[in-house]
């Protein structure tokens, strides 16, 4: 090839032409494959010379570069290639720069420079070399900046300044044809693009297949190539010494059998695979402009994402200090009204008749204060839980109204006020609507009237607006209107906050939670109403409550209403069943007073002294609550409630489970609640404690209800029950504690402990205490411990000098 190019004038020139028609690079294989056949003398040259040394460029990437000491590129692949096909190892010998590998070629330190032009020959190695068939064939293109003019012609370049590669074929033949172009040699092709970039040189002169992936991820807009010089093709072949004619035949043989396939994809693997640094900025943009908007909207979404989160912590923390308000004012309102209470019960055992008609007065007052305070709390969570489902039922609302205004009508005559209904003609006699909703509503906005109002009178008014279309509902309104203080227009928007109270004038607040009105615009709002307030001070003000509501077309499709109270309740008649509760205390004792604690709340008790019979029980029965102490024989509370949990699991229920235990571990609670428990009771249990975790679980109402006498036969069995089980378990801790068993006699101590804070044996209970701390800190046989536990046995076993005998 190279003799032909030398030959025959024009050649060289047509064939640039043609390969600027093809694409910038790509392999040359012009034979068919095949398995190269080698005589007998190459493969004894084989044999003889399984290594063969190589010079590399250090860095023409994709052609030819090295990395961490290996050859890389698609010279590399092609030798890779060669050493598959002939069994031959090719090592690389480092050189500093192309004129020492030459150097090293001629002075056999090196055996093969895999990348020499076809074109021209350095003069060094004329007459030196033997010459391969080519395998790589591209074009060399002009890179310059975005400005320049376009350039394709080498003469066009005279006094220009042209980077190019030291050493390599264009350095020789621009000073052999055109010496009148500068030229800056530059050992890599990043070098020469600065140069240009930076301005030291107007053109690179640069192999398309080399400049092209720089271009794109480095200087996309800033740098371009002007396009591929007609008369300058990169053809590469190999060169092997002139001795080594057989190691050129094993090449050819090698080159010629590589397939177009193969070849292809060489090539292909080694421009992927190359590294050609990271992006600029600017050509991500340019090449990737899709990527990149989605992840800048990606960005932003994940800002809006962490913006929102943010207001949703600032909320949570409003949230969270409106609770501090709750409590603060929950705090303040039960413990007054609970004192004036307490106090009064206490003095009315020592009054006279006439002193305690006032002193029953004042404890009704409190009671009902504590009971609307109540209801608004229990409401108010409901209604923040989703809890609250309507049922509309045919309503006589004039009817409603009257009931619950009946409820309210004796604190308004204390006060003087007249308080008055007033129905619309048009008023259906039956309307479908959630009557324990509008039932509270109506009975918020009375009692609020009637607290607000000194003189004058309260109305009720009741009015309904047909619909536009017999598919709509039409529109109820009930509007309670007073004489009251009235409120301030600067209050006004804030008045349906929740903890919102009224100043009443001089700094001072009327009482109540804040939480009625808040209570009635959640209730408007989920039944698709709302509520509106008109208010002027010193005249009174108007709260008007509008609902959807359909007419019902007889009257006597409408139910009698049940009778209403004065709690506000806001939960429909349940089903009268006595509540099962199922007791779990492995003594005896304890048992036999929360049955009859039980029983004297209506309930019925189901009693389980060891773990296994408790979950017997409960799987195969239904409860409202399960009391159970922690502290029992065979299974421990904590795994018990786990297994309830996990039976209830599958059934998709949840029974309230209530801890009683005399512990006063630090983490008690933390492991109740951990292991799935909803609330604890410390021992002793007193009745009015369990009466309200009765109450609030099984969902009773017992403030009416007293306590059930307790027979004096059967409060001394219990007693005596206590003492005997009281004697054996003494007995069980004095023999736990001559073995020094600690764990077992701490297991004891606790059992005990229990039975005595339910009986009230406050001494037995103190005694354990003092023996507990003992054994806790020390040993079974320490005096402290002897004498601690000679003090618990006093108190049952036949004479304290008996019982210190039994410690030894």
């Amino acid at each position: 090839m190279a003799f032909l190019l030398s030959r025959i004038p024009g050649l060289r020139r047509a064939i640039a032409i043609v390969l600027a028609c093809l694409p910038l690079v790509g392999p040359y294989s012009p034979a068919r494959s095949a398995t190269p056949v080698f005589t007998p003398e190459e493969r004894a040259w084989i044999a003889l010379h399984p290594v063969v040394r190589v010079s590399f460029y250090r860095d023409w990437r994709p052609i030819e570069y090295v990395r961490d000491g290996r050859m890389q590129g698609v010279t590399a692949g092609y030798l890779a290639a060669v050493a598959n096909m002939t069994g031959l190892r090719f090592e690389l010998v480092p050189t500093r720069t192309r004129t020492d590998g030459r150097r090293a070629l001629v002075d056999g330190r090196v055996d093969l420079m895999p990348s020499l032009s076809a074109q021209t020959l350095p003069p060094s190695l004329e007459g030196r070399v033997l010459r391969t068939r080519e395998y790589f064939i591209s074009s060399t293109v002009l890179v310059g900046r975005t400005s320049e003019a376009r350039v394709l012609r080498l003469q066009d370049l005279d006094g220009r300044t042209v980077s190019i590669k030291r050493g390599g074929a264009s350095e020789r033949m621009l000073h052999a044809r055109f010496p009148h172009i500068r030229t800056l040699p530059r050992d890599t092709t990043e070098e020469m693009l600065r140069d240009v970039k930076s301005g030291l040189a107007d053109f690179a002169l640069l192999c398309a297949c080399s400049a092209q992936p720089f271009l794109h991820r480095q200087y996309a807009g800033e740098l371009h190539a002007s396009g591929p010089i007609a008369d300058l093709p990169v053809i590469l072949l190999m060169g092997v010494r002139r001795d080594d004619a057989i190691l050129k035949s094993i090449l050819d043989k090698s080159l010629d059998s590589i397939s177009v396939g193969q070849a292809n994809a060489i090539v292909r693997r080694w421009f992927e695979q190359t590294d050609y640094g990271s992006p600029t900025l600017g050509a991500i943009v340019r090449y990737h402009a899709k990527e990149v908007v989605l992840s800048v909207l990606f960005v932003l979404a994940l800002v809006a994402a962490t913006f929102h989160a943010h207001v949703q912590r600032r909320r949570a923390r409003r949230s969270e200090h409106n609770r501090l308000r709750f409590l603060a004012v929950l705090s303040h309102e039960i413990r007054t009204p609970l004192n004036a209470l307490i106090g009064s019960v206490e003095l009315l055992r020592q009054t006279t008749s006439r002193e305690q008609a006032d002193l029953l007065h004042i404890a009704g007052t409190a009671s009902e204060a504590l009971s609307a305070l109540l209801n608004d709390i229990l409401a108010l969570a409901r209604i923040e839980a989703n809890e609250i489902r309507l049922c509309r039922t045919a309503t006589d609302l004039a009817e409603l109204t009257r009931q619950t205004a009946d409820v309210m009508r004796i604190r308004a005559r204390e006060k003087g006020l007249a308080l008055t209904i007033t129905p619309d003609d048009a008023l259906p006699a039956a309307l479908l609507i959630d009557t324990a909703r509008v039932r509270q509503i109506l009975y918020n906005l009375i009692s609020n009237a009637i607290r607000f109002t000194e003189t004058g009178a309260i109305d009720i008014a009741l009015s309904f607006a047909p619909p536009d279309a017999p598919s709509q509902p039409g529109t109820l309104t009930i509007a309670v209107s007073d004489t009251g203080i009235g409120i301030a227009p600067a209050e006004q928007a804030a008045i349906f906050d929740a903890f919102r109270q009224v100043e009443a004038g001089q700094g001072r607040r009327q009482g109540g939670t804040g939480l009625g009105l808040t209570i009635c615009r959640m209730l408007a709002e989920l039944m698709g109403g709302s509520i509106a307030i008109r208010s002027t001070p010193g005249v009174g003000s108007v709260f008007a409550v509008t609902l959807p509501a359909r007419s019902v077309a007889a009257a006597s499709d409408a139910p009698a209403l049940p009778p209403a109270s004065d709690d506000g309740a806001v939960e429909p008649p349940h089903e009268h069943r006595q509540p099962v509760i199922l007791v779990i205390d492995d003594h005896r004792t304890n048992l036999a007073v929360l049955d009859r604690q039980i029983r004297a709340t209506g309930c019925v008790p189901v009693l389980a002294e060891t773990g296994r019979q408790a979950l017997e029980s409960f799987s195969t029965g239904r409860f409202d609550l399960v009391l159970m102490d922690v502290d029992l024989g065979d299974i421990d509370g904590f795994t018990l409630t786990q297994r309830f949990r996990d039976l209830e699991a599958g059934a998709g229920t949840h029974t309230p489970i209530v801890s009683i235990s005399a512990s006063s571990e630090p983490d008690h609670h933390e492991r109740a609640l951990a292991c799935g428990m909803d609330g604890l009771l410390d021992k002793p249990i007193r009745a009015d404690v369990l009466r309200t975790v009765v109450s609030l679980w099984c969902d009773l109402d017992l403030r009416q209800q007293s306590p059930a006498p307790t027979p004096t036969q059967g409060a001394a069995n219990l007693a005596s029950t206590y003492a005997a089980l009281l004697q054996t378990d003494l007995n069980t801790l004095d023999a736990a504690l001559q073995r020094a068993d600690r764990m077992e006699a701490l297991a004891i101590l606790h059992r005990i402990k229990g039975a005595a804070l339910i009986m009230g044996d406050t001494f037995t209970a103190s005694a354990c205490t003092r023996l507990q701390a003992c054994l806790t800190s020390g040993s079974a046989h320490d005096d402290e411990c002897r004498r601690a536990f000679a003090s618990l046995g006093a108190r049952c076993l036949p004479s304290k000098g008996e019982a210190q005998d039994a410690m030894h």
